[in-house]
C-alpha cells in the first residue's frame, strides 16, 4: 500500500519498489510464504497481480507452522485448495514443495500429475499419506533431489520404491515419529538406503538399524558427506566403526541417550514387569502402568517414602549424573540441584532444605509432562512430595512445550492426563488442554475433578456438543472458560450457562472470522443470560449491534470485552459510546481488508479468488 501511495504522488521515505525490474520482483515474490502470495501479494496492485500470474512466482509451495497465523485462520480443505491453486499456476514450474500436516494421498498424486519436474519434496506429520499413495505419487517424480519425510506413517516400502523411482537422489530425510528403542532393531530400511548410491546427505533420526545397517549404509553411499543418526538406539559404536564414521563423514551426528525420557517411554508403551532399565533414574516405573512392589527385585523396588529423603541421598552412594541435555531449564536447574545434594560443588543453594509446602508451590508452576516425565525423578524427597495432590492442582498440556508434543503421540499425552487426574484426588482446578482434548478424556476429568474452576480447550476437534455438554453439567464450580477454535456450538454454549452460575470469566472464540459464516444472534442471546460474567471475548462472532446491545444489558459487571473479526457489527454514534463507558477493557473489530478481500472481493482488477476457497 505504501507503494501505491507514492505512485499517486505521496510523499515517503520509502523507494520505489514498483521501477523495479520485472525479473527482480518476480525473485522478492517468490521468497514470499505460498500462503501470503496468495492472499496477499497479488493484491498489492495490478502490477503484482499481473507478475503473480508468471509461472516462476510459484516455483516453490511452502505450507507450513512458520507461517502459523494462516494455520488459525484457515481449515484443512482450504489449504488443500490454496495447494491446487499453487501447482495450477505454477504451469509444471514447480519444483520444491514443503508441506506440514494436510498432506494426503489425494493432493499428493494431483502434485505428481501436475508437476513432473519437482526436485525437492518435503513432507512433515501428514498422517494422512499412505505408503500406496506415496508410491504412485513418486513414480511420476523421477528428477527428485532433495526428499524430507518426517513423522509420517510411510515404511519401508516406500523407500523402496523412492529409491528405485529417483536415481538422482542426493539428500534424504526419513525420520521416525517414535524412537527406535520403541520399535526394535531392524536393518531393513538401512538395506534399502544402501542401494542409493548418489546420496551425499542422509537422517534417519529414530531408525531401527543396528551396527551392520550402517556399515551396510557405509559402503553403498560412498559419497555420503552428512548424516544424523539421532534416537537410533540400536547402534553400538566400537571404536573401529566410530573412527571410520568419523574418517568418511565430515557433519556425523551420533545418537545421545536421554535416560529419563527412554524409561517413560518404555512405561508409556508397555514393558513387562521384570525389565530391568540401565538408567541413573528409575523412580519413574510406577508412573502409568502398575507395578509389583512385592518383588524381591531391587529394580523395581519404589523409592524410599519416609520423610529422613534427604538423609538417605547425602549417605547414599555417588550416582553419576544424569543426561540433562533435552531437558528444559527448569528441569535442568532442578538437576543441579540434585547434583548439589549428591556432593558436585555448584553455587546453587541447597533447594532441597525448603520447607516442603514452598517446593509444592515450585513444583505446581511447572508443565504437567515436565512433572511427570522429570520431576519426580529428582530425588526420593521429590518422587515423595510429587505424590502430595497439592501438586496436581493445575493441568497443563499445550504447545508452548512444544518439544513433547514432537516426542509423544496424543495418545500418550492422553495417558499423562488421566495420571494427573488421578493424583489430584480430586484436587484438580486448572486444565489447559491443546489439540488432544476428547469427549472421553472431558469426561473422565468430570467424573474426577468436580471442584475444576478453569478451564482451558484450545483446537480440540474431537470434543463434540454432547460429550462437552454431559461434561459441563458435572462441573458447576466453573469461573473461568476457555473455549477456543473447537466445533462446539451454541449448544454447549446453552449447557454452559444454565450448568455454571458462577462463570466470571468467557472466551468463546471461532476459528473463522465472522463474515465467512454470516450474521446470527443467537449465541450473544445466550451470553446475555450469564449475568455475572466481567471478562468475555468472543472473538469471530457473527452478532450484530442487537445481539452486542443484548449482551451489554445482561452482563451488567461485564468489565473487559473483546470482540475482535466481529465484521458484523456497525459501531457507530452511540453504541460505541456506550461501549466505552461501560467497558474498562474494550477490543474493537479492526478489518484486515487484505484478508476480507481474498474471501469475497470479486473485482477483476484484483484477481478474485472466492471460488479458490469458498
Amino acid at each position: 500500500m505504501m507503494m501505491t501511495n507514492e505512485v499517486e504522488g505521496e510523499r515517503t521515505n520509502m523507494p520505489n519498489w514498483l521501477a523495479l525490474p520485472r525479473d527482480i520482483t518476480v525473485n522478492i515474490l517468490q521468497r514470499l510464504d505460498t500462503i501470503d502470495v496468495v492472499t496477499s501479494a497479488c493484491q498489492v496492485c495490478p502490477l503484482w497481480w499481473n507478475i503473480c500470474k508468471d509461472p516462476r512466482v510459484w516455483h516453490t509451495m511452502q505450507i507450513n507452522m512458520t507461517n502459523r497465523r494462516f494455520f488459525s485462520r484457515f481449515f484443512p480443505p482450504d489449504l488443500v485448495k490454496i495447494c491446487r491453486y499453487a501447482v495450477d499456476r505454477s504451469c509444471g514450474f514447480l519444483i520444491d514443495i514443503d508441506i506440514e500436516f494436510i498432506g494426503t494421498d489425494r493432493l499428493l498424486q494431483y502434485i505428481s500429475e501436475n508437476a513432473s519436474n519437482l526436485r525437492c519434496m518435503k513432507l512433515v506429520e501428514c498422517s494422512k499419506i499412505s505408503d500406496k499413495g506415496f508410491s504412485e505419487a513418486v513414480r511420476k517424480l523421477q528428477y527428485l533431489e532433495d526428499v524430507n519425510i518426517s513423522k509420517c506413517n510411510l515404511s519401508k516400502d516406500s523407500l523402496e520404491v523412492l529409491g528405485r523411482s529417483c536415481p538422482c537422489l542426493k539428500s534424504l530425510q526419513f525420520a521416525k515419529a517414535r524412537p527406535s528403542f520403541m520399535l526394535g532393531a531392524d536393518d531393513t530400511e538401512a538395506l534399502i538406503i544402501a542401494t542409493m548410491s548418489t546420496l551425499t546427505r542422509l537422517d534417519i533420526k529414530g531408525n531401527m538399524l543396528t551396527n551392520a545397517g550402517l556399515l551396510a549404509i557405509l559402503d553403498g553411499c560412498p559419497l555420503l558427506e552428512s548424516l544424523g543418526m539421532e534416537e537410533c538406539y540400536h547402534l553400538e559404536l566400537s571404536d573401529s566403526l566410530r573412527k571410520r564414521c568419523l574418517e568418511q563423514i565430515k557433519d556425523l551426528r551420533l545418537p545421545v541417550l536421554d535416560s529419563n525420557y527412554y524409561h517413560l517411554s518404555y512405561v508409556l508403551y508397555g514393558c513387562s514387569n521384570n525389565t530391568t532399565l540401565k538408567t541413573t533414574n528409575t523412580h519413574v516405573s510406577f508412573l502409568l502402568k502398575p507395578q509389583n512392589h512385592h518383588s524381591t527385585d531391587r529394580a523395581q523396588r519404589p523409592p524410599p517414602t519416609d520423610d529422613d529423603g534427604v538423609h538417605q541421598l547425602q549417605n547414599r552412594t555417588r550416582q553419576p549424573a544424569p543426561n540433562i541435555s533435552n531437558l528444559g531449564p527448569p528441569l535442568m536447574m532442578m538437576m543441579m540441584m540434585a547434583n548439589e545434594v549428591g556432593g558436585a560443588s555448584t553455587n546453587m543453594p541447597n533447594w532441597l532444605a525448603l520447607p516442603r509446602d514452598i517446593t509444592v508451590n515450585i513444583l505446581q508452576r511447572l508443565d504437567t509432562i515436565d512433572v511427570v516425565t522429570s520431576a519426580c525423578q529428582v530425588c526420593p524427597l521429590w518422587w515423595n512430595i510429587c505424590k502430595d495432590p497439592l501438586v496436581w492442582r493445575t493441568m497443563q498440556i499445550n504447545m508452548t512445550n512444544r518439544r513433547f508434543f514432537s516426542r509423544f503421540f496424543p495418545p500418550d499425552l492422553v495417558k499423562i492426563c488421566h495420571y494427573a487426574v488421578d493424583r489430584s484426588c480430586g484436587f484438580l482446578i486448572d486444565i489447559d488442554i491443546e489439540f488432544i482434548g476428547t469427549d472421553r478424556l472431558l469426561q473422565y476429568i468430570s467424573e474426577n475433578a468436580s471442584n475444576l474452576r478453569c478451564m482451558k480447550l484450545v483446537e480440540c476437534s474431537k470434543i463434540s456438543d454432547k460429550g462437552f455438554s454431559e461434561a459441563v453439567r458435572k462441573l458447576p464450580h466453573l469461573e473461568d472458560v476457555n473455549i477456543s477454535k473447537c466445533n462446539l456450538s451454541k449448544d454447549s454454549l446453552e449447557v454452559l450457562g444454565r450448568s455454571c452460575p458462577s462463570l466470571k470469566s468467557l472466551q468463546f472464540a471461532k476459528a473463522r472470522p465472522s463474515f465467512m459464516l454470516g450474521s446470527d444472534d443467537t449465541e450473544a442471546l445466550i451470553i446475555a443470560t450469564m449475568s455475572t460474567l466481567t471478562r468475555l471475548d468472543i472473538k469471530g462472532n457473527m452478532l450484530t449491534n442487537a445481539g452486542l446491545l443484548a449482551i451489554l444489558d445482561g452482563c451488567p459487571l461485564l468489565e473487559s470485552l473483546g470482540i475482535e473479526e466481529c465484521y458484523h457489527l456497525d459501531l457507530s454514534g452511540s453504541l460505541r459510546k456506550r461501549c466505552l463507558e461501560q467497558i474498562k477493557d474494550l477490543r474493537l473489530p479492526v478489518l484486515d481488508s487484505n484478508y476480507y478481500h481474498v474471501m469475497y472481493n470479486g473485482n477483476s482488477n484484483c484477481h478474485s479468488l472466492c471460488g479458490l476457497l469458498l
